[in-house]
Order: structure tokens, then C-alpha cells, then sequence
């Protein structure tokens, strides 16, 4: 073995050992910045939003049974499909269709927190609120989880912004 055949075989083995060192620092920083924004990110309740845009689809489409069934039945969503159609007649100002936001916020670092801690991970409460452009009109859908664990609109109600 002659002294040139010695360093060249060690200098890409440092070269390759100096570039992971370099580079090893950048990659916790930007896997630290993923998972903190991941966590930090909004998570939207779709099982609430979901069931509050088939309410409304429902009104819309004048398909009373099909809305009465995702409601709790009670004083403020109408006890039967009369009283559904009175409180709907009253409160629906427009044809909402947008989602815009709900309330509480959570974010996925929350449920992370919650499931750790051997909570629940949806909250049993979120209001939902939607609007139209067009009308102006806003409306706030207040959604709870039944005993079946299925989302139902629990009151709903139009608003000046």
C-alpha cells in the first residue's frame, strides 16, 4: 500500500462524515418545524361540520324527516317535523353554504394532549358557524354528540355579523 492509495481511499469517508455532521443539525430543524406545525395546526370537527352542511342541505332541499333526524328533538330545533319547519322558516335567512369557522378551536397538538392524558378527543359541544356571501346572511349551528356518539344540531340560529 503506497501512501497515496491511503489518503485517497480516507478523504471521501471524511468529506461524506463532515457533510452528515453539517447536514445532520438542518434535518432536526426542519423535522422540529414539521412536527411543531403539525401540532399547532387547526383541526376542523368533521363530523360536526359534516352533519350541520347535511342539516342544511336537507332544509334546503325541503327533506324535513331527513333534517329531523339530525336534530335532538327539542324545544329549539322543533319536536316534530311542524315545529322543525317553524323554527327552520324563522331562523334560515338565506341559502348558507359556506363554512367559515367553529368553535372551540383545537388544534392536533390538543387531541395528541387529550388522547395521552386518556381523554376524549372530541369535544361533546362545537358551534358551527356558516354564511352566504351573497345575503349576508350567518348562521350558528350548535352541535353536541348524543349518546350514540353521532353529532346532532342542538340549536341553530341566524345572526347579524
Amino acid at each position: 500500500m503506497t501512501f497515496d492509495d491511503h489518503k485517497g481511499g480516507s478523504l471521501p469517508r471524511k468529506v461524506g462524515l463532515r457533510v452528515a455532521l453539517l447536514l445532520l443539525p438542518v434535518l432536526c430543524l426542519l423535522l422540529g418545524w414539521a412536527g411543531w406545525t403539525i401540532l399547532k395546526s387547526p383541526y376542523e370537527p368533521k363530523g360536526a361540520t359534516s352533519t350541520a352542511s347535511a342539516f342544511i342541505q336537507d332544509i334546503h332541499q325541503e327533506n324535513w324527516q331527513r333534517a329531523h333526524d339530525l336534530t335532538f328533538k327539542n324545544g329549539y330545533t322543533g319536536r316534530n317535523l311542524d315545529e322543525l319547519r317553524r323554527v327552520a322558516a324563522r331562523q334560515f335567512c338565506g341559502r348558507v353554504s359556506v363554512l367559515k369557522s367553529w368553535h372551540p378551536p383545537q388544534t392536533h397538538g390538543n387531541r395528541l394532549r387529550r388522547w395521552l392524558n386518556g381523554v376524549a378527543l372530541d369535544q361533546d359541544q362545537v358551534w358551527v358557524e356558516f354564511d352566504d356571501a351573497a345575503t349576508g346572511c350567518m348562521m350558528t349551528f350548535e352541535m353536541r354528540l348524543g349518546k350514540d356518539s353521532q353529532w346532532k344540531v342542538f340549536n341553530f340560529q341566524s345572526h347579524a355579523g
